[in-house]
């Protein structure tokens, strides 16, 4: 794997990790399962391990849905790339807000995802989220 990609494959990995966040602020499913390939596999920290991007859809539908606001800054990216196959590391900041009571959730996590290239683009194959810090369960 080399640290040093060719800056377009960067570009293009990068995207998809920012993605991911846009797409959990917006609820727009279409733009989350963008970032995945179908047969994706998930390890998220408390949450579980899911065996294919549906499954992980689910929680995530759940998980957003409880809240009114949510804002996912995801950086620090480490974006390794072997021909068609990349490793990316990168960090992110998580607030969810309901409404009616004040209730703010601030976790930090990192994530750890396994790329491939489609012919859709890259794609996430594998992600492992450990959380880091926080004020409160986000899931």
């Amino acid at each position: 794997m080399s640290d040093r990609p060719d800056p377009q494959d960067w570009v293009e990995v990068a995207d998809v990790l920012a993605r991911y966040g846009h797409a959990l602020d917006d609820k727009d499913w279409t733009l989350l399962s963008s970032c995945f390939v179908p047969d994706a596999t998930f390890d998220y920290a408390g949450s579980g391990k899911y065996d294919s991007y549906a499954d992980f859809e689910e929680l995530a539908r759940a998980t957003m849905g409880r809240y009114s606001s949510t804002q996912h800054l995801v950086g620090s990216m480490r974006i390794m790339i072997d021909g068609d196959i990349g490793q990316a590391r990168c960090y992110a900041q998580a607030a969810h807000v309901t409404d009616g009571n004040g209730d703010m959730r601030i976790t930090g996590t990192s994530y750890y995802d396994d790329l491939r290239r489609t012919p859709d683009g890259w794609r996430i194959v594998s992600r492992r989220m450990v959380r880091l810090w926080g004020n409160g369960a986000s899931r």
